[in-house]
Parts: C-alpha cells; sequence; structure tokens
C-alpha cells in the first residue's frame, strides 16, 4: 500500500500528462513551485489554465504552434473561440503564423523562439523553414544528408488545413 500524497510531495519533480494532472487527486491537490507544459499548441486553453493554477510560482508553456492544434469535441462559435485554437495564437492575438513570429520578436523577454535546427532531411527542412517560419532557421545537416522534396497535388480532394480555414 502506497501514500501517494506523501510520495508526491517527497518527490523534486513530478512529470505526468496534463489529463492526470487535472483528474488525479492527489496530483490535482498539490501544488508546485514551477509547472512545465510542453507540447501545449495541443492542449486546450482551459485546461491550461487550470494547470496554472497547480503553480505556486510559475508557469513554463512551451510547444510548437505549427504542430497538430488543440482537438475539441465541440464545433460551435465559442468553441472556435476557445478551444480551436492554440496557446501561441491565443497569447499573441496573431490570425495567422508567419504574425507570430513580430510577436516574439516584440516580446523577447518572455517569448524564446529556438531558431536552430538540427536535421537529416536538409532539403524538406530548408523548405519548411522558408514556407512556414519565413527562413529564420539555422538548419544544420549531416554532410551525409540526402533527400528530395517532391510536391503532389491534392487540390481535387478539396482537404482542408483547420490551422489556415479561411
Amino acid at each position: 500500500k502506497v501514500d501517494e500524497p506523501a510520495l508526491l510531495k517527497s518527490k523534486f519533480f513530478v512529470g505526468t500528462t496534463a489529463s492526470t494532472a487535472l483528474s488525479h487527486p492527489a496530483i490535482r491537490n498539490l501544488r508546485f513551485d514551477v509547472v512545465i507544459v510542453d507540447d501545449a499548441e495541443a492542449i486546450l486553453l482551459p485546461q491550461l489554465a487550470a494547470l496554472a493554477t497547480l503553480a505556486k510560482d510559475s508557469i513554463v508553456v512551451s510547444g510548437d504552434p505549427f504542430q497538430l492544434p488543440p482537438e475539441p469535441v465541440s464545433s460551435g462559435e465559442l468553441a472556435q473561440q476557445w478551444l480551436h485554437r492554440d496557446i501561441f495564437l491565443h497569447a499573441s492575438k496573431a490570425e495567422d503564423l508567419h504574425r507570430l513570429f513580430e510577436w516574439a520578436e516584440k516580446n523577447a523577454q518572455w517569448s524564446v523562439l529556438l531558431g536552430s535546427q538540427f536535421t537529416t532531411t536538409p532539403k524538406l527542412t530548408a523548405f519548411v523553414d522558408g514556407v512556414l517560419f519565413d527562413d529564420k532557421l539555422n538548419v544544420f545537416a549531416s554532410p551525409q544528408a540526402k533527400g528530395k522534396v517532391c510536391f503532389i497535388d491534392t487540390s481535387d480532394i478539396r482537404s482542408e488545413c483547420r490551422q489556415y480555414v479561411g
């Protein structure tokens, strides 16, 4: 038999998922000096707000706004406003990801853009850097790295990226 609350309080570092932190009574009732949230782009804004209540001092939000956004079940108007946006677009009040760079540069005191990318696929990474990151990344690749970039026209299937709707 394990006394989970005592065990958790004795630890210097506790790692868990956001869902477990918010639902497990032994964790939910604790307060931490710092709460670090990784992959925050995939976490619903209300969940991030709830995670912030677990922090005594500060919360560090980390992630890649170019990854998949949160996946809410609801699709109503309020859900679009609060649940379909990631924390980075919400905090910056940016409507598209390119404006996020401008916001990050203006708020450098608490926003850090990791500007280096180590890759094994330099052509693909250079393409992504040019299209998504406005050529702001320093791309480093192994001399043995190779690869080709191919484009496939999928316009006939009328697919849609929710991050760029409109």
